[in-house]
């Protein structure tokens, strides 16, 4: 298979992105995108400033050129890349054929383009898949928030009470949970169940135990040395 012009090789053989080539010519990155792939006509108007920009004849444009080369030499960059970018990785999936159409292009936004964006950033994977149930209309859903508040409950629960340092620690605005209930002083300067406090449990019956399961892995700081206090005063014994 071959490239409809010479563009997407020359702009290679050079180590320039699609967007410095833009810059090189007064456009962007996606209208050099389109030019290389065809779907823009390579016109007077953009053919002569990439002549001047590549330091090449209008003949060498135009040539068509293996899609083979192309690839080659994107999997060299990508060799040599300490870091390698999310736009050179759009240009290797492009150049093996295995994306045709209009993709977007970092800070611009075409009608014709996928309305998705390739991500410049792995997306985070959740500690928790979500239970929530296939097909419900309104599901409740397992925010960040939501994950703080059980580790909050779970605490309480474990420990009989919990102290502002817990909620400091786990990021956690307190008033809210004194305000409406959701907890009450004991007396002794901790803090317990209160009368409208949510079930978290009854809410994500899947993650509660999940993220009880693992509280060895995010137990406050308190917890820990209480914990190492506890292993001393037993081997003193």
């Amino acid at each position: 298979m071959s490239a409809p012009n010479s563009l997407r090789h020359l702009r290679l053989a050079r180590d320039l992105t699609l967007e410095q080539l833009g810059q090189m010519v007064g456009t962007d990155a996606s209208t050099i995108r389109k030019i290389e792939q065809g779907s823009m006509r390579l016109t007077d108007k953009w053919l002569r400033p990439l002549t001047q920009a590549l330091g090449v004849t209008a003949d060498a444009i135009l040539e068509q050129q293996p899609e083979a080369q192309d690839l080659a030499a994107l999997v060299e960059r990508l060799r040599q890349a300490e870091q390698p970018s999310a736009e050179l990785d759009l240009d290797i999936h492009i150049a093996a054929g295995l994306l045709s159409a209009d993709v977007p292009d970092f800070g611009n936004y075409w009608q014709q383009d996928w309305t998705e964006l390739c991500p410049a950033e792995r997306l985070a994977v959740p500690d928790w898949v979500p239970d929530v149930q296939a097909g419900a209309s309104a599901p409740v859903a397992l925010t960040d928030w939501k994950v703080r508040a059980i580790k909050i409950v779970i605490t309480m629960e474990r420990r009989g009470y919990v102290t502002r340092k817990d909620f400091s620690h786990f990021k956690i605005s307190m008033s809210r949970w004194t305000q409406g209930h959701w907890i009450k002083q004991d007396g002794r300067g901790g803090w317990v169940r209160g009368e409208y406090l949510p079930d978290f449990r009854a809410q994500h019956p899947v993650n509660f135990d999940q993220i009880e399961a693992d509280y060895e892995t995010w137990k406050t700081p308190a917890e820990v040395e209480r914990a190492a206090v506890a292993a001393v005063q037993e081997a003193m014994l």
